[in-house]
């Protein structure tokens, strides 16, 4: 029993479990034991030639005499439950995950099949990466325009009732042009079934799903059903199903790093003229924390940004602060000029732009207001704003203390940049902003932005970034040199 059961927790609880490492165990455990696990998996690997050939043969008659065969078995779960990870021809991911019961449902075996493997005690819930055998079922039956539909629903019903969580999530590579980076990125795309859901519009199956008690990729979905909407493709419903999910909705989307609040601003102030707008932004404000800071921008900042006023009034009348000195700064024109620069096509708009920036710049610097611009310009990855302003005056080894949730206190452009690529660490423009962000801190500390100033948790910038796991962040700014000596603003 001791060897059962350490068996099926390597096998339930290790990614890269495989029957070959169970040779390892044979000092350690009940031989025979061992042996007639082993032969059990063989059992199960052999299942997947038999499934294809009935694929093939559109004859399951075969898979069924096979399954009936172990039903005195008592052992049978350890045939059912073998996992193995299957070569792909897709580089993007070269292998993926895969049990006998997704593989049955892969391949549309008969429902009688699946109903089988379930009483053999196949595990609904098996699989930690790549797509369940829920997700698979849930997915065909999206995309079914045929007769097939109330199959595909039968074998949904019956994954639910044994046990099938309607939560699991899984990454997958994919290549993506993302728009501004003139490059196309490969990046680990978020998947799940609600989120599926929405990307098809399916406002049955959304609410089907949340029913259910989905939450998973909350914040995602809504992302999406925000962008459906502002294409003219999804609904009010849609997005109204959605946000009475009990859950975090001020949690970023994992694609932008943007939580759906920020997202929504940024795409209803673009596309204010559907219909509804306003009754999606105000639903917006009632599920989130109207003065949450992402990348040191609220969401009012934001409307303030776009210069919409509509957009302000509404998140002003249901508690968002106005602050201000924070509104000043971003209709500041040197801040409008520096974003300006950062989207300029042409070489002779930027040179345009850049000329605007010297203008404006000094009489800010005179000022003392400096902090924000440089902070902008960093924001933006747009190196040339940072020389401009370093050129004008700015001083690179400014001393001050800014807070930002979840992160802590930076004093420093360094500290910044390291908590704005942290923000996007889990987001596919993170080899990007990375890669944008590089000659920025180098030009930085040549140009005296100190890598030994610690913050208020008494950590330089290298032992943050290692804190929060970015090392080759850290290793890039441990190899980037002053060309001056430090001195401190007071």
């Amino acid at each position: 029993h001791i060897t059962r059961a350490l068996i099926d927790y390597m096998l339930w609880n290790h990614d890269d479990f495989c029957p070959i490492l169970l040779d390892r165990l044979r000092p350690l455990v009940c031989e025979e034991e061992l042996y007639t696990y082993k032969d059990n998996l063989l059992k199960g690997a052999s299942l997947l030639i038999l499934f294809k050939k009935c694929k093939d043969e559109n004859l399951w008659e075969k898979a069924l005499a096979e399954l009936g065969s172990f039903k005195k078995d008592p052992l049978s779960y350890q045939i059912v439950n073998y996992c193995w990870k299957e070569t792909t021809k897709n580089t993007l991911n070269p292998t993926i995950q895969k049990s006998v019961l997704s593989l049955a449902i892969e391949l549309d075996a008969l429902l009688e099949i699946i109903e089988l493997l379930i009483s053999l005690k196949a595990d609904v819930n098996i699989l930690r990466t790549g797509p369940s055998p829920f997700f698979i079922v849930f997915k065909k039956l999206l995309e079914c325009k045929d007769s097939s539909k109330e199959l595909l629903q039968n074998k949904m019903n019956l994954l639910l009732k044994s046990g099938a969580c309607v939560n699991r999530s899984f990454f997958m590579g994919e290549e993506k042009e993302i728009k501004d980076h003139l490059k196309k990125l490969r990046i680990q795309s978020p998947h799940a079934p609600l989120l599926e859901a929405v990307i098809h519009n399916n406002l049955e199956m959304v609410n089907f799903l949340i029913a259910q008690g989905a939450y998973t990729l909350a914040s995602d979905a809504l992302c999406s059903a925000l962008h459906l909407f502002t294409r003219k493709r999804g609904s009010i419903a849609l997005i109204k199903a959605l946000l009475t999910i009990d859950t975090n909705f001020n949690l970023p989307c994992i694609l932008t790093g943007i939580p759906p609040l920020q997202t929504g601003i940024h795409l209803l102030a673009r596309n204010d003229t559907i219909q509804g707008w306003k009754e999606i932004a105000e639903l917006l404000c009632e599920k989130t924390d109207l003065n949450l800071r992402i990348q040191g921008a609220t969401a009012l900042d934001i409307a303030y940004g776009h210069n919409h006023t509509a957009l302000v009034d509404i998140l002003i009348s249901k508690g968002a602060k106005n602050d201000q000195a924070s509104t000043c700064q971003v209709q500041n024109p040197l801040i409008q000029a520096i974003i300006s620069l950062s989207q300029a096509q042409s070489e002779e708009t930027k040179k345009q732009t850049a000329e605007k920036i010297r203008k404006l710049a000094p009489r800010e610097i005179e000022a003392k207001n400096f902090i924000i611009p440089m902070l902008t310009a960093i924001n933006t990855l747009e190196i040339k704003a940072v020389e401009l302003l370093l050129e004008l005056g700015v001083p690179a080894n400014l001393a001050f203390s800014e807070g930002i949730p979840d992160y802590g206190t930076f004093n420093s452009f360094l500290n910044f940049i390291i908590m704005s690529i942290n923000l996007n660490k889990n987001s596919p423009h993170y080899s990007y902003i990375f890669e944008k962000m590089q000659p920025i801190i180098s030009l930085l500390i040549q140009k005296g932005t100190p890598k030994e100033r610690v913050n208020s948790e008494g950590k330089t910038p290298i032992e943050k970034a290692r804190e929060l796991g970015m090392s080759d962040l850290a290793t890039y700014i441990d190899s980037c040199h002053s060309l001056k000596k430090e001195s401190t603003l007071i």
